[in-house]
């Protein structure tokens, strides 16, 4: 069964030599939506989203469709229950974020997302690319999400994410994924991560792992820092001070910095760090490890010697 409710005015999809705007679409039932219209771009109004899922959704099938100068370009509402949702070949400029999503499964593939017009700011417009927040499995394969930037005063966080994945996601894997020139995090992640051919450059913490995670090959670049109170860094862990020590095993990492920075940062308590193997193109002073409360174990393999100062 597939149902649809339009908004007022209907979303228009149109060549790239025009672009007069409409409202978003909003689905429920089961859902199979995809561009009508072959190389068409959509605009919605800004402020809107260009597809919402509302109410029970038990199988959703959105995309491929190419989305420019709309706020986001896919939303599940918060009341959404959503059964298995597939997100597959959105091309996306948008100026707040570019997917939201909750469902007992989430499959995301071919999706490339950009910011356009950013920074954001304001307590608000806080920018992500993809925001997971609820989830039993999530799988996010051959995508990028870059340029999601945020700003406030100097004293205060910013925000700012390619990829986020909340505390309610049971299970991620991530294989050929992107995120760069985020404000905050590429990939911010708080369950236990599985990675294969990932990378990240040009933003604060290129990754940042909240419960460790089992990778792959890893590539990240220069941690750039625009503004806010946080410590920036290639790869951010967070450790433990009570219970199993959180662990980070990456087979292969890939490090490739331009400026002296912290490769690898431990907060709140201890971990244990295992690498197999290094590429590093790094300057003199670059740091491999740094922890802030305690040290775990640290085991690293091959080419892992960061040069010293001259």
């Amino acid at each position: 069964m597939f149902r649809a409710i339009a908004l007022p005015l209907a979303l228009l999809a149109l060549t790239a030599d025009s672009q007069p705007r409409g409202r978003g679409v909003v689905l429920t039932g089961d859902v199979s939506w995809a561009g009508p219209v072959d190389r068409a771009i959509f605009y919605s109004t800004p402020g809107d989203d260009v597809v919402t899922l509302r109410g029970p959704v038990p199988n959703a099938s959105v995309g491929p469709f190419t989305v420019r100068d709309s706020y986001r370009a896919l939303d599940v509402s918060r009341s959404a229950i959503v059964g298995r949702l597939a997100v597959t070949g959105i091309r996306a400029e948008v100026t707040g974020g570019c997917v939201r999503a909750h469902a007992e499964v989430v499959v995301v593939r071919n999706t490339h997302c950009v910011m356009a017009d950013g920074p954001q700011s304001g307590s608000v417009n806080m920018p992500f690319g993809l925001e997971i927040i609820a989830a039993k499995t999530v799988s996010i394969e051959d995508s990028s999400f870059d340029g999601f930037q945020w700003r406030t005063s100097p004293d205060h966080y910013w925000n700012g994410d390619g990829v986020t994945i909340e505390r309610d996601v049971a299970s991620v894997q991530f294989r050929r994924v992107r995120a760069n020139g985020n404000t905050d995090a590429g990939f911010d992640v708080r369950p236990y991560a599985l990675m294969s051919d990932v990378s990240a450059s040009g933003n604060c913490r290129n990754f940042r792992f909240w419960s460790g995670g089992d990778v792959g090959t890893l590539t990240t670049g220069d941690a750039i820092k625009r503004g806010g109170t946080s410590a920036c860094s290639g790869i951010w862990l967070n450790g433990s001070q009570q219970g199993a020590r959180p662990t980070l095993h990456i087979r292969k990492l890939v490090v490739r910095m331009t400026r002296p920075a912290m490769i690898i940062e431990v907060e709140t308590g201890p971990a244990d760090i295992r690498i197999d193997e290094c590429d590093l193109q790094v300057p003199a002073g670059t740091s491999m490890v740094t922890f802030e409360k305690g040290a775990g174990e640290v085991r690293l393999g091959h080419g892992c010697r960061v040069p010293t100062r001259a």
